[in-house]
């Protein structure tokens, strides 16, 4: 009797085993990982802008428009991935990426909000910034037990016209792994920050750019955490490339490469 009765709850386990471990393996690569989105600036604050030339006039590209698009473009990616994504700010005129061809200009307007209060972005001051951090914060008290990123997006506006390319900005100690895997796949594409064709300080702490509030550890206490400026508005081959549909899909494809990486890594302290 003692015989048949383990023998049977062998059988079971058995059976267990065998229905568990294919679900398991047929889990998405984001399974486990809340992706909080941070586009820059929106609403009221157009962000940094730039000029290219077309048929002999100038037009004006705004920072928040492109941002919004590529963050849309990363949502739709980590979503389809299996990841929860959170994003800090909304518009509900514009929830998908914008259609137009490269040769197009997405169309400023002040529609985006935060997505905690419902209010439209403002620039500069803390108690606006805080409610992108904020968002951060409540994620990780709401998932514990999920792996929490936080990406803000934005585009640069440098002095120096030379200056082309895509840099990182981290915390101010250490180094996350999430900065490490996106310096590793945007070399791949070549799109790292270059300054007359070498590459530049393609990452910086936060303190020696320009201390930024929602990478300060005191506001923003999820550990993976970056800002990318996907590049430099005086550069003319940046505004050209920003405006191209296909270079923004491409930029979303690199970051979701990046975080499917960083969600196969079991103990990141031992990549930081």
């Amino acid at each position: 009797m003692i015989r048949s009765t383990l023998l049977a709850f062998l059988i079971v386990i058995a059976i267990t085993v065998v229905l568990t471990v294919p679900a398991l393996a047929e889990r998405p690569e984001l399974y486990g990982l809340v992706l909080i989105i941070d586009p820059g600036h929106g609403g009221v604050d157009p962000g940094a802008s730039g000029y290219f030339a077309n048929n002999g006039s100038e037009v004006k590209v705004v920072e928040d428009e492109y941002v919004y698009d590529v963050a849309l473009r990363l949502r739709r990616m980590a979503k389809k991935y299996g990841a929860i994504v959170i994003m800090t700010t909304r518009d509900k005129k514009q929830t998908v990426p914008y259609a137009g061809s490269q040769t197009e200009v997405i169309p400023p307007d002040k529609n985006e909000v935060f997505t905690l209060s419902g209010r439209k972005v403002h620039s500069g001051r803390n108690r606006y910034l805080s409610q992108r951090t904020d968002i951060a914060n409540q994620a990780l008290l709401k998932y514990p037990k999920h792996r929490v990123v936080y990406i803000s997006i934005h585009f640069d506006s440098s002095g120096n016209s030379e200056l082309t390319g895509v840099h990182l900005i981290g915390p101010n100690t250490g180094k996350p792994a999430i900065v490490s895997l996106l310096e590793e796949e945007f070399r791949k594409e070549r799109r790292l920050r270059t300054l007359n064709g070498a590459e530049y300080h393609p990452f910086q702490r936060n303190g020696s750019v320009r201390n930024l509030f929602i990478l300060k550890g005191s506001n923003n206490a999820v550990d993976q955490r970056v800002l990318i400026e996907l590049g430099n508005f005086k550069n003319p081959a940046d505004v050209w490339r920003i405006r191209d549909y296909r270079v923004r899909e491409n930029y979303a494809q690199i970051v979701l490469r990046a975080l499917i990486k960083l969600n196969g890594v079991v103990n990141l302290a031992a990549c930081q």
